[in-house]
């Protein structure tokens, strides 16, 4: 699922589970884009899950994030 955001560092977040997939019943795997483009710089709200890609990566990913601080993010910042 894609959701746009309000965020100074992305407007798109993107939330997947199901198999192959870095989650779970209570964990999502999440990836941040701005303008189509992925962002691999860390989102500091999620640096904890960030995969450790470097900056200058084509992708990265930050697995097994929490529900509840997706939830959280999104009250805040899901346009």
């Amino acid at each position: 699922m894609k959701v746009n955001i309000n965020h100074p560092l992305a407007d798109t977040m993107s939330v997947v589970e199901g198999m192959g997939t870095y989650s779970n019943t209570e964990h999502r795997e999440l990836a941040f884009f701005w303008k189509g483009q992925w962002v691999t710089t860390p989102i500091p709200e999620f640096s904890r899950w960030h995969d450790g890609a470097p900056f200058e990566s084509e992708s990265c990913v930050y697995p097994w994030v929490p529900v509840e601080s997706i939830e959280s993010f999104l009250e805040i910042y899901q346009s």
